[in-house]
């Protein structure tokens, strides 16, 4: 499958999400991602498209945006040591 419209928009919510600095605006980034992921599966769902690699890659952002919104909500120094050990580099090359 080519990437279409709704897989590039997907992906670019998602990565500004990982990599949104601002504490405060990281619940609105998370769920517009999420909100976009929700619809890329449903169009890949109602498309009768088989399992994909990109199917698999939806199920995993999703799951790691819960991730991440768990630790947003921990104490600042918590989060900024357990982040700190989290690699995003590859991402932001993508």
């Amino acid at each position: 499958m080519k990437n279409s419209g709704g897989e590039k928009c997907w992906r670019a919510l998602y990565k500004k999400a990982v990599l949104e600095p601002d504490p405060t605006r990281l619940d609105t980034r998370i769920s517009q991602a999420q909100h976009a992921i929700r619809e890329r599966a449903r169009e890949l769902w109602y498309g009768d498209v088989p399992m994909t690699a990109e199917r698999r890659e939806l199920q995993t952002a999703l799951r790691f945006l819960r991730l991440l919104l768990a630790f947003g909500k921990r104490p600042d120094a918590v989060r900024a040591k357990s982040l700190a050990d989290f690699d995003v580099t590859r991402l932001a090359e993508e």
